[in-house]
């Protein structure tokens, strides 16, 4: 019956003078729709349980219906078609974020990782890059143009690259890191107006490898007047505005060792002195080629139609994030 309504509503409509009747209108709770080919007006009806769709639900399926048009037409919403490159090249940057917390002893109370890889791609048309990792990561997240469902099958990181640089993943590893570097902190009381302090910095990755803007950061007492030092590397002050010592090498190679000794001189008080709240020594870093976490890239592969040479780069990059040593 309402379909008849609509009907007739809408050959009324043609042949009167009005304006013409809308294509799409809801009546009783029913959704009509009228088609015309030639002199024929195709109408036809459908029941909503609540009226017309929302705003979400019209979102939802405009999406649903763009993602069914990539499937089909292996289009992706974050590439463009139609680049080109003279040069085809691939970069990635795999750099990791290293905490750690040593005990007085030098035994890890606490460690954790965070990496991001970093890709930048000047790939021509559409390539089809696959990238294997080793499977020690947690906590991945990844850029929308990777294949999930891939990942979860076979562990095999495969994706349509976004032109340029972006994001690829993200992952953090908690368990079975390489500490790049341990400290052994001693400290000696020589009555109310001095402290003799020694630091052995050992850096505990590869030999080959190489630390540059080591800086370990030592706090001492607030009634500290002056400080000397003897040094087997690198310079050494003591900043007031700190409170802090502080020890700087340019480049520390991989299995070396160096030390700091520091006569700290504190000004001498006739009232009580608070006891010294020690904090631990902060120690800043980077180094290149090196990973805490043991995360390797096994293979990086580049697939497009024209089968074009890439030529593929990979970087690694240690750096510290809270890197502290109790004494």
């Amino acid at each position: 019956q309402v379909a008849q309504t609509f009907r007739a509503d809408v050959v009324n409509s043609k042949e009167s003078d009005s304006v013409s009747l809308a294509p799409v209108r809801e009546v009783l709770n029913h959704s009509c729709v009228y088609l015309r080919s030639s002199n024929v007006y195709l109408v036809a009806s459908l029941i909503f349980q609540k009226g017309f769709a929302t705003e979400a639900t019209k979102k939802k399926r405009a999406a649903e219906a763009q993602n069914a048009t990539l499937q089909v037409t292996g289009a992706v919403g974050w590439r463009k078609d139609g680049i080109r490159y003279k040069k085809n090249e691939l970069f990635l940057d795999v750099i990791e974020t290293v905490s750690v917390l040593l005990s007085a002893q030098g035994a890890p109370l606490r460690t954790d990782v965070v990496g991001r890889l970093v890709m930048k791609a000047c790939l021509s048309g559409m390539p089809d890059v696959k990238l294997g990792l080793n499977d020690k990561l947690e906590d991945v997240v990844f850029h929308p143009c990777v294949n999930l469902g891939r990942y979860a099958v076979e562990r095999v990181v495969s994706f349509v690259p976004p032109d340029g640089e972006f994001e690829l993943m993200r992952y953090r590893v908690a368990e079975g890191i390489a500490l790049p570097f341990k400290a052994a902190i001693g400290v000696t009381e020589r009555g109310r107006t001095r402290l003799d302090v020694r630091i052995a910095l050992r850096a505990a990755f590869p030999a080959k490898l190489w630390a540059a803007g080591v800086v370990a950061v030592l706090p001492v007492p607030e009634q500290t007047a002056r400080a000397s030092f003897e040094l087997s590397a690198g310079k050494a002050k003591y900043d007031p505005r700190r409170g802090a010592l502080v020890w700087k090498l340019k480049r520390v190679a991989g299995e070396s060792e160096h030390t700091l000794s520091a006569a700290v001189e504190l000004i001498a008080t006739t009232r009580e002195r608070k006891p010294w709240a020690k904090q631990p020594l902060a120690l800043t870093f980077s180094i290149p080629m090196y990973s805490a976490s043991g995360m390797r890239v096994q293979y990086l592969k580049v697939w497009e139609k024209s089968s074009y040479k890439v030529d593929k780069w990979v970087r690694k990059l240690c750096k510290s994030g809270d890197y502290h040593a109790r004494f």
